[in-house]
């Protein structure tokens, strides 16, 4: 999991406080790390940290950079200099495309992603020149998932969209300024009006003369999202191909929701607890089942701690019944974690645990009804997908795509 931002600039106007602004918006996509780019045709600079953003390394910037682009990520980090933005000075071919310095950020991680990339840029760079036909006809001999932004000096920029539409991205405009990124939050909060919403298979250049075009590059796509988009990992304000995450989450939430009823009847339900990742799928289903929402399980940091719990759980619980909201997923949350909470629960006095999640791993599933006190109710994956597919009826299929 992982959010990108880039500004283009037509003008002479600041940018690199709207880039911080915009990371900012999406920083819960990717807490653990983050890396910058900013510049301009004639020089690059490159910042690249661990942990949240930091103000200060964009206030110690005095130049005014014509181009910047960022991403944040949510994974462990063994070296700083393998967070993107990757930045290369030195490839070398037969054509005067030769020594172009080339920036790259991809939103979803990915093995062997560098190599698609060499292979990408040495297909371009056959040519003396680029347009967006060359685009579309070098990305259609090339499978790169999620999604891609590319700067190239002297050249501009060059944004794409995976065929399956697995990450959302959308296109702002504003005086002559072009923000790019994973949510529709970012556009909104910095008042860019929405030029477009990216689809599958389709490509941008926004070259450094200001000349902007688009193309598919692929015609036979198939909109497969992200299921984690809609559940947990996009703003509950952002909009995914101008869909509302938020509805999209309620609805979701009213099948469940009468799922869950129909399986308890009427057995009394002290509490409804969230896991820190379900606040608002609980909230609503606080709502339609009638039950108290408690929140009990208190998540103490971002970052992994190794041999250590994650999660301290609070409140006075013995004999009580619980309904535990959790997104049942090996990227969420591991098996021991799901356990020790559990046991934590155990310990209280907890009467009976009935787990409530709109998707399981098969795993999970068969590990946690087998405890004495436990069972699960969920989703099936065409429930799931049909419980989007009634507020954004373009989805075809889902995809687990984390």
């Amino acid at each position: 999991m992982s959010g990108i931002s880039a500004i283009i600039s037509y003008t002479n106007k600041p940018i690199i406080n709207e880039l911080l602004e915009s990371l900012y918006c999406i920083q819960h996509r990717g807490p653990n790390g983050y890396g910058i780019v900013y510049g301009d045709e004639d020089n690059l600079s490159v910042i690249k940290r661990e942990g949240l953003l930091h103000p200060n390394d964009f206030r110690n910037i005095t130049d005014n950079p014509t181009i910047c682009l960022g991403k944040v990520i949510n994974k462990s980090i063994d070296n700083v200099k393998d967070i993107q933005p990757t930045i290369n000075h030195s490839i070398t071919t037969m054509r005067k495309f030769s020594k172009k310095t080339y920036v790259m950020i991809n939103d979803i991680n990915q093995p062997n992603i560098n190599d698609s990339f060499k292979s990408l840029i040495e297909n371009l760079h056959n040519y003396d020149s680029v347009n967006i036909n060359l685009i579309v006809k070098v990305l259609s001999g090339i499978s790169i998932r999620g999604n891609t932004i590319i700067y190239i000096i002297g050249i501009g920029l060059i944004v794409f969209r995976d065929i399956y539409g697995t990450r959302p991205l959308i296109i702002g405009e504003r005086n002559k300024r072009y923000l790019i990124s994973s949510e529709s939050i970012s556009l909104d909060h910095l008042d860019y009006a929405i030029l477009s919403y990216i689809l599958p298979g389709e490509a941008y250049i926004f070259s450094d003369k200001g000349l902007i075009t688009k193309g598919n590059y692929c015609k036979d796509t198939l909109y497969k999202p992200s299921v984690y988009e809609w559940l947990y990992i996009s703003n509950n304000n952002s909009y995914i191909d101008n869909v509302s995450v938020l509805e999209t989450r309620i609805n979701i939430c009213n099948r469940l929701s009468a799922k869950i009823n129909k399986k308890i009847h009427n057995k009394k339900m002290d509490y409804i607890v969230p896991f820190p990742n379900t606040l608002t799928l609980t909230k609503v289903l606080s709502n339609d089942l009638n039950i108290p929402y408690r929140e009990i399980i208190i998540k103490k940091d971002f970052t992994f701690i190794k041999d250590k719990p994650l999660y301290n759980i609070i409140g006075y619980l013995k004999n009580r019944t619980i309904l535990l909201i959790i997104i049942l997923e090996s990227e969420l949350i591991d098996i021991d974690s799901m356990l020790f909470i559990i046991r934590e629960l155990n310990k209280r006095g907890v009467k009976e645990i009935i787990i409530g999640s709109p998707i399981i791993d098969e795993f999970y599933k068969n590990k946690l009804n087998k405890l004495n006190n436990c069972s699960v109710i969920h989703l099936g994956k065409d429930e799931l997908c049909n419980s989007i597919r009634e507020i954004n009826y373009n989805v075809e299929e889902l995809s687990n795509v984390f």
